[in-house]
């Protein structure tokens, strides 16, 4: 999936460079985001977003992994940065450049969303059984076919 690849790469980019700016250059990162009390913690996050970017950047090279994790990952990442994105600029416990920021994480959660429709549509469809599992008729027992265990009776 193009799509999928191109999701991957972009998210997983962004997440880089976001991890690896505040460990970089902390006081331009203020510049932007603005002032900071606990710069360890600000160091800690970029340093948890590094796996994670390239956790996502390497489903784009390994196509043997499934895609149910990247979608997780993807998806579950940005829809925390939105969360917290909104819930504290609204608040004004972060500056406003944080909404910018959770707009970016919709975008990724709504591609998400529709690579996972994606995904939902061209997962081969499970055959039922004309029986269920607690009824088989005689004909199709694993022991034999055909005939009843006490005979067939007309």
């Amino acid at each position: 999936m193009k799509a999928l690849k191109i999701l991957l790469w972009g998210q997983g980019t962004y997440y880089l460079l976001s991890g690896l700016w505040p460990l970089a250059d902390i006081e331009s990162f203020m510049e932007v985001t603005g002032p900071k009390t606990d710069i360890w913690l600000v160091k800690t996050l970029g340093l948890v977003l590094l796996p994670v970017a390239a956790s996502l950047l390497s489903y784009i090279y390994d196509s043997d992994k499934p895609r149910f994790p990247a979608l997780v990952l993807g998806a579950g990442s940005a829809a925390a940065f939105a969360c917290v994105d909104f819930y504290y600029s609204g608040r004004g416990i972060i500056p406003e450049v944080y909404a910018a920021d959770g707009l970016v994480q919709m975008v990724f959660l709504l591609l998400w969303a529709i690579i996972a429709l994606r995904m939902l549509r061209r997962r081969p469809r499970r055959v039922r059984p004309r029986y269920s599992r607690w009824y088989r008729p005689f004909h199709s027992h694993p022991h034999g076919g055909g005939e009843a265990p006490w005979g067939n009776v007309h």
